[in-house]
């Protein structure tokens, strides 16, 4: 994992501009690389605050970006996070996901100092609740109307990993 680039813009949008993430999250298609280097242009400390870190994920052996990885301090009084991640079509099934959130969750729970983390997911996506399981979170439940996805409202299961549990 490492910073955002501004360089990383066609490679961002190439990957956002995808069908499977735009039915599971709230990234709008079409995505562009004009809208992507947009959002690459602003300072780190103003595309994400004070308590957010979001990250590329990023091939070892050849450098390539295969996706994100995201980390939203919702109640720093708490100590509570909620954990979000994507990843390219062609780097899906490698478990990538699943190496980030536990990278990002050490991270949270040693270096942050956070006590709760929160993963969303849509109840039919199956590959995020495999991530989410696989990375140490436990199923809490079913949050009726929980995002706005598009134009509607959509129910997401919740998971949650605490730092007691590492």
């Amino acid at each position: 994992m490492r910073a955002w680039r501004r360089t990383d813009a066609a490679i961002l949008a190439a990957i956002l501009d995808d069908a499977e993430i735009a039915r599971w999250t709230a990234v709008t298609r079409p995505y562009s690389a004009e809208r992507a280097a947009r959002w690459l242009a602003r300072p780190a400390r103003k595309r994400d605050g004070p308590h957010r870190a979001r990250l590329a994920l990023v091939d070892r052996a050849s450098g390539a970006v295969t996706g994100g990885v995201e980390l939203a301090v919702t109640s720093r009084h708490h100590g509570i996070g909620e954990v979000s991640y994507f990843v390219g079509a062609r780097y899906r099934g490698r478990g990538l996901a699943t190496a980030a959130v536990e990278l990002l969750a050490d991270w949270a729970f040693g270096q942050i100092g956070l006590e709760r983390l929160e993963l969303l997911a849509h109840p039919d996506n199956a590959a995020s609740h495999r991530v989410a399981v696989r990375s140490g979170f436990g199923r809490v439940g079913l949050i009726p109307a929980a995002r706005r996805l598009g134009d509607r409202r959509v129910d997401l299961v919740l998971y949650s990993r605490v730092r007691r549990e590492m």
